[in-house]
């Protein structure tokens, strides 16, 4: 049975029809089940107002997905052996996904919210692979939620302290939402369910811990770094937790309301291989959109390539064209021998792949990007960009201050930071960037390398 047909049978179109988020009057009837029990949602509209008109916005495709989870909470209230679902939730770029994620998660949070002991109790996880994505959707990393570290199988079981801690905090868990599934790979989704089965203590014939699961993404989107995607799991290994989901696919395009043509121009795109040729009038449309470099060229705007090499020698000419006052940084590797003893490095190890530079170009405002994640829930990670405001460099230590796009970034640690006297005399108000240490091996080597998580952009 897929989604939709589970839907239509569970009645919950007729059940579901008067959740006062869903209603475009403002109605304050309290809404029931009509499955035996009657339940009152306590505050139904207790909601703030742009969660209340995002749910408004909805078209039946999403509430028919909405509706569908909201009945199986109930369900799950009135009965914990409720089976959980599995749903995969895609669709091209612009179609409410994520849009339906979050009101999906905030639907199970309201409903299971009277049944908790306390407010701080975490009924629904949201997850994504990335820190950048993770902060814009107001959740965490899989790894940071689950206690990930590597995903090479087979499973690697938790230690019991921290098994215990897991075990604490999503004592109340019903639902787990992933976004960015493309991004996932086969090992990853394997972690996530036996963690989750660990935590539990349940059977392996119960995948994810008898937790629901509702994966959102489009596989047209950015791969599995070095990992097999979800869908090219072999039908036959232990592993393929891929065939357990069903689909439900958006297909209204939301995003783009006032601009359909285009919005179906980039989903045409969207689905074309490298050796396809695209259509002759999609390309007469972007070839119409070409921007040349006049005066009126936008320099400061994001520039997007597709090497390497282009990026540098972009980043290179932005810098030494608007910034003055170009300041190099290098990094300093330290290297340990068998009895502990370190030295420093005459020379930096240039073979190793890491977010640390070998040589850091900056100056007072250039435009930079933090290169790992330093503080996921603060908003300080790998992809998020910002204009150097100061720089100080001693004999001893470096002082960077950087001002992020979003000024929501990096509030905690500017609570947090000292007060110095440069920072006060300066009327700074930047956040403070500090050497980031990594330890690898190299050449039997155990090797801390120490550089600002700093590259241009």
């Amino acid at each position: 049975m897929d989604v939709e047909e589970a839907i239509f049978e569970s009645g919950i179109l007729n059940a579901c029809t008067n959740i006062p988020e869903l209603s475009s009057t403002n109605s304050s009837t309290t809404s029931v089940l009509s499955h035996g029990n009657h339940l009152p949602r306590e505050n139904p509209v207790d909601h703030d107002t742009i969660t209340s008109a995002q749910k408004q916005s909805m078209n039946e495709k999403q509430r028919k997905l909405f509706r569908y989870v909201s009945h199986w909470s109930y369900m799950k209230m009135l009965d914990h052996e409720t089976l959980p679902f599995n749903i995969f939730l895609t669709g091209g770029a612009g179609t409410g996904k994520s849009l339906l994620a979050n009101c999906i998660k905030h639907e199970v949070e309201q409903i299971f919210r009277t049944t908790l002991p306390s407010a701080d109790c975490v009924t629904v996880l949201l997850l994504t692979f990335t820190g950048t994505a993770a902060f814009n959707i107001h959740g965490q990393t899989i790894h940071s939620a689950l206690a990930i570290q590597n995903t090479k199988l087979p499973y690697v079981p938790l230690g019991q302290d921290t098994l215990n801690t897991l075990r604490m905090k999503h004592e109340h868990l019903k639902l787990i939402v992933i976004d960015k599934i493309s991004m996932v790979d086969i090992n990853m989704l394997c972690y996530i369910s036996c963690r989750l089965q660990q935590r539990k203590a349940s059977p392996a014939n119960q995948p994810f811990g008898y937790i629901s699961v509702l994966i959102v993404g489009d596989f047209f989107q950015l791969p599995p770094v070095r990992g097999k995607p979800l869908f090219d799991a072999d039908p036959g290994s232990l592993v393929n937790l891929w065939s357990l989901f069903k689909k439900w696919e958006l297909d209204d395009i939301m995003r783009q309301k006032n601009d359909t043509e285009f919005a179906h121009l980039l989903n045409r795109i969207r689905i074309l291989r490298k050796c396809d040729n695209i259509a002759c009038a999609d390309e007469f449309t972007l070839q119409e959109r070409l921007t040349s470099r006049q005066e009126t060229y936008p320099e400061n705007a994001l520039h997007i390539y597709s090497r390497n090499i282009d990026v540098t020698n972009h980043n290179n000419y932005m810098l030494h064209e608007y910034c003055h006052n170009i300041q190099t940084i290098y990094v300093v590797d330290v290297q340990y021998d068998s009895k502990g003893q370190k030295r420093k490095r005459k020379e930096p190890i240039t073979s190793h792949d890491s977010y640390l530079l070998v040589k850091l170009e900056i100056a007072v405002g250039a435009k930079v990007m933090l290169t790992t994640n330093l503080h996921v829930s603060d908003g300080l990670v790998n992809g998020v960009c910002g204009i150097i405001e100061y720089i100080q460099t001693t004999e001893s230590s470096t002082l960077v201050t950087v001002n992020f796009e979003d000024n929501s970034v990096g509030k905690k640690r500017k609570l947090l930071q000292p007060v110095t006297s440069d920072l006060t005399h300066h009327s700074l108000t930047g956040v403070v960037i500090k050497p980031h240490a990594e330890t690898f091996v190299y050449r039997s080597k155990i090797i801390t390398r120490q550089q600002f998580p700093l590259k241009l952009a």
